[in-house]
């Protein structure tokens, strides 16, 4: 885990759950997101411009919600979008995810579900992982 994602884990005082209230595990660790996507000029993280999510945004194949809003930004850039302004208030707050803002994600995320529950990857598996709607629960 970088630095910059260990603070931020620390200053939110998180240990379970990401702010997407996805469950924390050996497979699907903390990883940090950039919020607002970083330049070739300043690619830095900076906690300012981060989210706490968890899983390889570069490996979908473990699940967690990093690899899952890559997955939402390619496909539904609205939705993507909606929920980066949640993320983006999560860390303006500088505390965790409220219930309101978890109920407002967790709506995002169905409406995503039920619109592409039927697309496939190239390898003809599922888009939507069973991992992928197993969040946790406010």
């Amino acid at each position: 885990m970088c630095e910059v994602t260990k603070e931020m884990v620390k200053l939110w005082k998180m240990d379970k759950y990401d702010w997407m209230y996805y469950k924390v595990s050996d497979e699907t660790p903390f990883t940090y997101h950039h919020l607002f996507i970083p330049t070739r000029k300043d690619p830095k993280r900076t906690i300012e411009n981060g989210a706490v999510l968890c899983g390889n945004c570069k490996l979908p194949s473990a699940g967690g919600s990093h690899a899952y809003i890559h997955i939402i930004e390619k496909i539904d850039p609205d939705r993507f979008d909606a929920i980066s302004l949640i993320l983006a208030e999560v860390n303006f707050q500088g505390f965790m995810t409220t219930q309101k803002q978890f109920e407002a994600i967790d709506d995002i995320l169905k409406g995503f579900e039920r619109e592409y529950c039927s697309l496939k990857t190239n390898k003809k598996e599922p888009l939507i992982k069973e991992s992928f709607v197993k969040r946790g629960i406010y």
